[in-house]
């Protein structure tokens, strides 16, 4: 139990399911940063993130992402998607991430064998999560732990300080030798 406690004060917040007013799952921080405004929107954008909105002193992007959710049976088979939407906030030496709106996406095998989503199989994560289910179990730990991932990459990209590329001088290949 000591290990546990001290390896997550090492490697940071540990992420669990939080709800919103309106009941739906959030992830969300808001890191301080001693990057400056402009080169935190530049990282941003060169994530892939779209502009939202613009303010006085914020900025807002947003992206769309999402992850299969595999069965773990005898061998791996796809169970269903997972989309989600990250949402980036960035003011003056700090930034905001939220990421809503979790729906499940759920497969079913067609008539010649692939695996695509099933026509209205789309729900929302939070009553499959309420669920006692075996199943819901090993996808709760298994997105919670995809989330942390995503997260460590986001906070790692977004705070990288952008290094000059070094121009290499072109060698003159005298002709008269």
């Amino acid at each position: 139990m000591f290990l546990l406690f001290t390896l997550s004060q090492l490697t940071g917040t540990l992420l669990e399911y939080r709800y919103d007013e309106s009941g739906k799952i959030v992830f969300m921080e808001v890191v301080n940063t001693t990057i400056g405004y402009d080169t935190l929107v530049q990282n941003v954008e060169n994530l892939g993130f779209e502009k939202v909105e613009e303010g006085y002193e914020e900025q807002g992007f947003s992206k769309e992402a999402s992850f299969i959710l595999y069965n773990k049976r005898i061998s791996k088979v796809p169970h269903g998607r997972l989309t989600y939407n990250v949402q980036i906030e960035v003011k003056e030496d700090r930034y905001r991430y939220v990421i809503t709106d979790l729906i499940f996406h759920e497969y079913e095998r067609n008539r010649y064998g692939r695996y695509e989503e099933k026509r209205n199989g789309q729900m929302a994560l939070e009553p499959l999560l309420a669920d006692a289910d075996k199943q819901w179990e090993k996808h709760k730990q298994t997105i919670l732990k995809k989330m942390e991932s995503e997260v460590a990459i986001l906070k790692s990209e977004i705070a990288a300080i952008p290094v000059e590329k070094e121009q290499k001088s072109k060698v003159k290949i005298n002709d008269n030798w």
